[in-house]
């Protein structure tokens, strides 16, 4: 089979909580991507910006407060149960996803 080390890129453009929205999307045109990994000390992934994360945003944050905005909980229930409209959905930003449930679910 395909080992990761082939096909991983080792050169991963990243940011840090610190860098304005400007830095970033300047960083995302050089690299040719819609999105870049935020990591804090160490390396620790603290989250993925995307384009469409600064664009609601507005250019006057940092990445790090960005970050914080979206990865605060949304108010009120966001998770309908199985016996709600056919079927149990998550919310991801505006857009419900399907969650497939397994027969060893119903247990």
């Amino acid at each position: 089979g395909t080992r990761v080390s082939e096909v991983a890129s080792t050169d991963v453009v990243t940011l840090t909580p610190d860098h304005d929205l400007d830095e970033a999307l300047g960083l995302m045109a050089r690299a040719q991507v819609r999105r870049l990994p935020i990591v804090a000390r160490e390396n620790e992934l603290v989250g993925i910006l995307a384009q469409a994360d600064i664009a609601r945003a507005g250019k006057d944050k940092t990445t790090g407060e960005v970050i914080e905005a979206i990865s605060q909980p949304p108010a009120g229930p966001r998770v309908a149960g199985p016996d709600t409209g056919g079927g149990s959905t998550v919310r991801v930003g505006d857009e419900p996803v399907p969650q497939q449930h397994t027969a060893r679910d119903q247990d």
